[in-house]
């Protein structure tokens, strides 16, 4: 195929489902006492979300941690897939 053949295609992000925009506060939950650290969630898809702290770098934040969206009964299990000053992406674990 020659690179004009591929125009039109869709680009491919690399991510598993497409997320939905959104602007859900949320609470990052790193140790049991420690407090929690306010963020919120800015984008969503059944396997992971993209994060925005409220105050604070993101490159304190470890590995794996629990996320508490808002009206949701109980945390999520997240991994950190990648970060940024302010901004982070997870996936939901299970």
């Amino acid at each position: 195929m020659s690179g004009s053949d591929l125009a039109g295609m869709p680009v491919l992000s690399g991510r598993k489902h497409p997320r939905t925009a959104s602007k859900i506060p949320a609470e990052i939950i790193t140790a049991p006492d420690l407090p929690p650290i306010k963020c919120t969630v800015i984008d969503m898809s059944p396997g992971g979300a993209g994060i925005v702290l409220w105050v604070g770098s993101s490159f304190g934040i470890p590995e794996k941690f629990q996320l508490q969206i808002q009206d949701e009964k109980g945390p999520r299990q997240c991994r950190r897939a990648w970060v940024e000053a302010h901004t982070l992406g997870v996936e939901f674990v299970k």
